[in-house]
């Protein structure tokens, strides 16, 4: 059964290409249709690679639909949080490859009217930018994504708050981690000279 809507899904996909091409809205959405057909058989590599195209198809729509862009987006991480499980690593070079669809749709969001919602789309943005280990871009994220959070009444993000500060501070701590690397690299070059 699972297997025929991989099939369906993928014959989904084909057809779009062929009749709208490989950049339509249409595409996107048949794509993230596979991509969860694929998740349903644990094929999280094959869901990644098709949830990642869908990712930045949807970011380049003319009629741009954030929360089609947060659907995806939390597709895709959650099947990369579905890789880890089965193999205990992270690949953050896959990470880094997101980030051209991210500042794509960042542009995008960037455009439309500051709040909450577009807070969301910083906070999670934040969070793949973090997995991609660009701290100083995830920290500007979250701290965008706060300042929106904040003008909501805190019981309804009072943990998005939390949850955004939290990871901000572990990114700050990575900042400070590296200058201190990188000092000690360049005291101990100059006491070798």
């Amino acid at each position: 059964m699972e297997e025929e809507a991989i099939e369906r899904e993928e014959e989904n996909v084909a057809l779009f290409e062929v009749t709208c091409g490989d950049d339509s809205p249409l595409t996107a959405s048949a794509l993230r249709g596979l991509g969860e057909a694929y998740m349903s058989r644990s094929r999280s590599a094959d869901a990644i690679t098709v949830f990642a195209r869908s990712y930045l198809l949807e970011a380049q729509k003319d009629a741009f639909d954030l929360l089609a862009i947060m659907e995806v987006h939390n597709s895709l991480f959650g099947a990369h949080m579905a890789a880890i499980k089965a193999t205990g690593a992270l690949d953050r070079t896959a990470f880094r490859s997101y980030m051209p669809t991210v500042q794509v749709a960042l542009g995008r969001v960037r455009a439309m009217k500051q709040d909450a919602n577009t807070g969301a789309y910083y906070k999670v943005s934040g969070e793949l930018t973090a997995f991609a280990e660009d701290y100083v871009g995830a920290t500007a994220l979250l701290g965008q994504a706060i300042e929106l959070f904040k003008t909501e009444a805190d019981d309804k993000v009072g943990g998005l708050i939390k949850h955004c500060t939290e990871l901000k501070d572990f990114c700050d701590s990575q900042l400070a981690a590296q200058a201190a690397t990188s000092s000690g690299e360049v005291a101990s070059g100059e006491a070798a000279k």
